[in-house]
């Protein structure tokens, strides 16, 4: 399943998951605005909420792409990873990729008014755990044994949620 220990890599998604999430938020607004005939955009404090999740999510992924790169890291998954990196947001969450991506489509669905959109970004979440993240945690817990055993004991896999190994 995996290849040497200097080239190894966990990716063989044909869909990455911030794709998954944005293909949600789209699918969500297009039924939302053609089988429920929702087409006014909410306004007042959804808009104000929605700008606040936006700037959080683009913030933890900015977080985390520079915390990736000064580790030496690549965000790209289809790179085999050297290290642990333990610090930024990954000493909060496991996948800030993703929360970023989940907290972004969120935001968008919120900004559009389209409750079926943040359903399905739910739903999202849920395969993503099940799917990817259960793969990419096999890959880490190989390449990096009792390390990543250890980082999974001090970090939850979603913020501040506790997971199980």
């Amino acid at each position: 399943m995996f290849e040497s220990e200097d080239t190894s890599t966990h990716d063989q998604r044909p869909i990455p998951p911030p794709i998954l999430f944005g293909l949600a938020t789209t699918i969500g607004w297009i039924f939302d605005r053609k089988a429920l005939r929702r087409s006014r955009p909410p306004q007042g404090a959804t808009t104000a909420v929605a700008a606040g999740v936006r700037v959080a999510g683009g913030a933890l992924g900015a977080w985390t792409i520079i915390t990736m790169k000064r580790s030496g890291q690549s965000p790209d998954p289809k790179k085999a990873k050297t290290s642990l990196i333990k610090t930024g947001p990954f000493k909060y969450t496991r996948n800030p990729i993703y929360v970023s991506a989940a907290l972004s489509s969120i935001s968008t669905s919120l900004r559009f008014g389209s409750p079926t959109g943040i359903i399905l970004v739910l739903f999202t979440w849920i395969f993503v755990d099940r799917t990817t993240v259960k793969s990419e945690e096999e890959y880490l817990r190989h390449r990096f044994h009792n390390e990543y055993d250890a980082y999974c004991d001090t970090t939850p896999r979603w913020l501040g949620v506790k997971s199980f190994r």
